[in-house]
C-alpha cells in the first residue's frame, strides 16, 4: 500500500497537477449548495476524488450526506428514520465514519459507511457511548469511547476489532483526531493541570509532541499541524521540530487545519482563509481565478482541508446571501 501511494504521488508529480507544489496556482470555486431546510452544514471530510462528507443539521435531526460532483446523497443511519447521524471522516474508497444513535442501545455509537451500507462498530463491554472520528485508506478508524463510569478513552478499530489506546502518565481525556496510512494517530491528552497537549500514538505508544497545543491533521509523511494555544497560532510539527507558521500581515491569530502529502497546509488567520506554501502564507481570496463568476461576491474565511490534488474545502460568505457561513470546494485551474 505504501508503494501504491508513492506511485500515485510520483505520477501526479510527473503530470504537474495544478496547485500541487505550485505557489502561483489559482482556483475555481464550487459552492456546496445547502440542503433544503438545513440550519447548518459542516464539511467533515474531503478525499482525493474531490468527494465531501457533510454533516447537515436540519433542526430536529442531524444527517450525513455524501457530496460527489455536486450530487448530495443522504447515507441513512443504523435504523429507519434516523434522528442523528454525524460524519467524521472520509477516505479515498468513499468510506465514511462518524457517530449515530444506535437503535438497539439508544446511545451514541461509532459507525462506518461503505458501499451503501452502514455498520455499527464494536465497543468494549460496559461502553456508554462511542464516537467515530477519522479513517485512513486502509480502513483503520480512530475515535473515542466512554466506559461505564463515563471516562473517555481513545480507540482504534482495525479489521473489525477495537483496541483502547494507552494514555500518558498523569494524562486524561484522550481524544484522537486523525490517523495516517502508517497507522500513526494524533490527538490530545490533557496533562495533570488539564492543559491539552498534542500526542502521537505510534505502534500504540503515546508520545507528547507539542505542549499546550491541539492537532488538526497528520499526513502520510508524519507531518502534524494544529494550533498553539498559548499564542493562538498555527504550527507545523516535523521530525521532532515545532515551527510556528507565519500569519498574514495585519492578522493577530490563526489556526492550521489541514495538510496534504505534499506539505501544503491550509487554515485561517483572523477570519481569512490561508494556504501555506513552503512556509509562506497566501490569502486564498487573492487566488480565486479572475474569470470565476463567484470571485466578486465571495470572501473565504477559513480553509479546513486540502487533498493531494490541491483541492481545498473552505468556508466563506457571499455578499448576495444572508447566510453567515457557506461552504466551497476550491479546485486548482493552473
Amino acid at each position: 500500500m505504501h508503494r501504491t501511494l508513492a506511485s500515485v504521488l510520483a505520477i501526479a508529480g510527473s503530470l504537474c497537477l495544478p496547485g500541487v507544489g505550485n505557489a502561483q496556482a489559482t482556483y475555481s470555486l464550487t459552492q456546496v449548495v445547502p440542503i433544503s431546510g438545513a440550519v447548518s452544514t459542516t464539511v467533515a471530510g474531503l478525499n482525493d476524488e474531490g468527494d465531501l462528507a457533510l454533516t447537515v443539521n436540519n433542526g430536529p435531526t442531524v444527517a450525513t450526506y455524501l457530496w460527489r460532483r455536486g450530487i448530495e446523497t443522504n447515507i441513512g443511519g443504523l435504523g429507519p428514520s434516523p434522528q442523528f447521524v454525524e460524519s467524521g471522516g472520509l477516505n479515498d474508497l468513499v468510506q465514511i465514519v462518524g457517530t449515530a444513535l444506535s437503535p438497539s442501545s439508544g446511545t451514541f455509537s461509532a459507525y462506518v459507511w461503505s458501499r451503501g451500507h452502514m455498520t455499527e462498530l464494536p465497543t468494549p463491554a460496559g461502553t456508554t457511548a462511542a464516537f467515530g472520528v477519522h479513517i485512513n485508506l486502509l480502513g483503520q478508524i480512530v475515535g473515542q469511547v466512554y466506559d461505564a463510569n463515563f471516562n473517555a478513552h481513545a480507540a482504534l478499530w482495525s479489521r473489525g476489532r477495537v483496541t483502547l489506546l494507552p494514555e500518558t502518565a498523569a494524562g486524561g481525556d484522550p481524544f484522537p483526531v486523525a490517523i495516517n496510512i502508517r497507522g500513526e494517530i494524533v490527538g490530545t491528552i490533557n496533562d495533570s493541570s488539564n492543559v491539552p497537549n498534542t500526542v502521537r500514538w505510534r505502534r500504540s505508544t503515546p508520545t507528547v509532541l507539542v505542549n499546550n497545543a491541539t492537532p488538526s491533521a497528520i499526513n502520510d509523511e508524519g507531518q502534524v499541524v494544529g494550533t498553539l494555544l498559548g499564542t493562538i497560532s498555527p504550527f507545523l510539527w516535523e521530525n521532532g521540530k515545532t515551527t510556528q507558521l507565519p500569519m498574514l500581515p495585519g492578522t493577530a491569530n490563526g489556526v492550521a487545519s489541514g495538510i496534504n502529502d505534499w506539505g501544503q497546509i491550509v487554515g485561517e488567520t483572523s477570519n481569512i482563509a490561508v494556504l501555506w506554501q513552503n512556509g509562506t502564507p497566501i490569502d486564498l481570496n487573492s487566488r480565486i481565478a479572475t474569470n470565476d463568476p463567484l470571485r466578486r461576491y465571495v470572501h473565504l474565511q477559513a480553509a479546513t482541508q486540502i487533498n493531494n490534488l490541491g483541492q481545498i474545502a473552505a468556508t466563506g460568505t457571499d455578499s448576495r446571501s444572508s447566510s453567515p457561513e457557506l461552504w466551497y470546494l476550491l479546485t486548482p485551474v493552473h
